[in-house]
């Protein structure tokens, strides 16, 4: 495929019959209502901070989804790297596996393998945790003594509970956005309920019996543990 004219394949036509929550959050369609910022001339600044908490989390979410179920891998996922876009930002040591490999890593002096694909999830949800922090303003009220307590007054902070929604929303993002992926890249449809399906049969003795049918989900799930 390396040398193919494009990057088109049969299933990607599979893709709008998928429902409208997976297409936005995991192959940027265009959402289907307006952005939770769309008025943000008039709305109070930490609503603005909100949805961008919030905006940051999903995107940050589906990202590094997508590179999962690719088997890309990075190589330096610190925080000058990461963009709260959604994006990564310097890409010089990234890497693809050739085999299923949890502590592939594509930066040679990552002798503690911080950056290895297998740990890719987790590092960003570090990133995303530093991005609470400032949000929040933990940092800045943790070091007192680098801020005037004057200034305390002036600033405006995300509260907790709307930061840890976004963390909960980061996992389920991830889990259901490299799911899709997986599927999309063995020809799997996207939109399957996560149920056992059962099938009737009848035997020759004419007695009915069930055999259970796995779901595209089971299906990705055992090719992983298999790889």
């Amino acid at each position: 495929s390396a040398y193919a004219h494009n990057a088109l394949n049969i299933g990607l036509y599979d893709l709008p019959k998928s429902s409208s929550t997976i297409l936005e959050e995991c192959f940027f369609f265009a959402r289907s209502k307006p952005s939770c910022a769309s008025n943000w001339e008039t709305m109070h600044d930490l609503k603005v901070m909100e949805c961008l908490l919030e905006r940051s989390s999903s995107r940050l979410a589906s990202l590094v989804a997508s590179w999962d179920a690719a088997g890309f891998t990075h190589g330096v996922l610190n925080t000058d790297n990461i963009s709260p876009l959604g994006l990564t930002i310097d890409l010089n040591v990234y890497g693809f596996i050739d085999r299923f490999e949890v502590d592939f890593v594509s930066n040679m002096i990552d002798e503690d393998r911080r950056y290895a694909f297998g740990k890719q999830r987790d590092i960003m949800e570090w990133n995303l945790l530093r991005l609470i922090d400032v949000m929040t303003g933990r940092v800045v009220l943790e070091e007192k003594q680098t801020v005037n307590k004057s200034d305390h007054k002036e600033l405006k902070w995300i509260k907790q509970a709307v930061a840890e929604k976004s963390m909960k929303s980061f996992g389920r993002i991830y889990d259901e956005c490299r799911m899709a992926r997986l599927k999309l890249r063995l020809g799997l449809p996207i939109a399957d309920k996560d149920e056992t399906k059962k099938e009737g049969s009848a035997s020759a003795n004419g007695s009915n019996e069930s055999k259970i049918i796995p779901t595209s989900n089971q299906i990705v799930d055992g090719w992983i543990r298999w790889l």
